[in-house]
C-alpha cells in the first residue's frame, strides 16, 4: 500500500512540474506587446512575456521574436509577429509584422473540392 502512494505522489509531482514547464508567461497578444515599454530590461520582459520563439542576432543589437497565431476554428487564418530590439540588455524599438496563409490557389494547381473539375 504505501508503494502504491508513492508511485502515486511521484506521478503527481511529474505532472506538476511538466505542467508548470509548459506554462511561462502570459501568451504574446496585441494587449501584452502594449504592455512593454521601450526601456524595458530583458529580465522583465522574459518574465511578462516568456522566453521568446526565436532570438536573432542584427548588428549590435538582438531581436527577440514572439508569435501570435490566430485561429478560426480548426484553420489558421494569420500569425503577427511581435519583435522587440534589445540594446545593453533593455528594448530599444518595438516592431508588429502580420503574415497571412497564401490562399489556396496559390498552394495548389487544381481545387479537389470544387464539383466542375
Amino acid at each position: 500500500m504505501e508503494k502504491k502512494q508513492r508511485i502515486k505522489k511521484l506521478l503527481m509531482g511529474l505532472f506538476l512540474i511538466l505542467f508548470s514547464a509548459c506554462s511561462s508567461g502570459k501568451p504574446m497578444n496585441l494587449e501584452s506587446f502594449n504592455d512593454v515599454a521601450i526601456g524595458t530590461s530583458v529580465e522583465d520582459l522574459k518574465s511578462q512575456c516568456g522566453s521568446p520563439i526565436e532570438i536573432k542576432q542584427h548588428q549590435g543589437e538582438e531581436e527577440y521574436i514572439y508569435i501570435e497565431r490566430l485561429a478560426m476554428g480548426n484553420c489558421k487564418v494569420a500569425e503577427n509577429y511581435y519583435s522587440f530590439f534589445i540594446q545593453d540588455g533593455k528594448v530599444v524599438r518595438k516592431d508588429i509584422k502580420t503574415q497571412k496563409p497564401p490562399a489556396f490557389n496559390l498552394i495548389y494547381t487544381e481545387d479537389p473540392n470544387n464539383p466542375c473539375m
